[in-house]
């Protein structure tokens, strides 16, 4: 997110953070952001989330923008969410 020429050079206009910690609102002025709360842990429901970060990241591509998702891995982790326009999204 520090990387801000980058980031416009690529057309990011949407943000998914996909973590429990705290961010750095000020980061994301510039950009629509979504969060998903969850921890890195082989138990966490993330279907729960799909619905409404597809919904967002749709969002981001209609509008002719680029969605950047990121998540923190503290040792692994099997996080995946859609980040093509789906087909069929479920």
């Amino acid at each position: 997110m520090r990387r801000k020429e980058a980031l416009k050079k690529a057309n990011i206009t949407h943000v998914v953070s996909a973590l429990r910690l705290p961010l750095d609102k000020d980061l994301f002025v510039n950009y629509k952001h979504h969060i998903v709360e969850l921890d890195d842990v082989e138990d966490e429901n993330i279907i729960e989330h799909f619905a409404g970060s597809n919904a967002f990241i749709q969002e981001g591509l209609d509008g002719g923008g680029g969605v950047l998702v990121h998540w923190w891995v503290k040792y692994f982790s099997w996080l995946s969410l859609r980040t093509r326009r789906p087909t069929n999204p479920f």
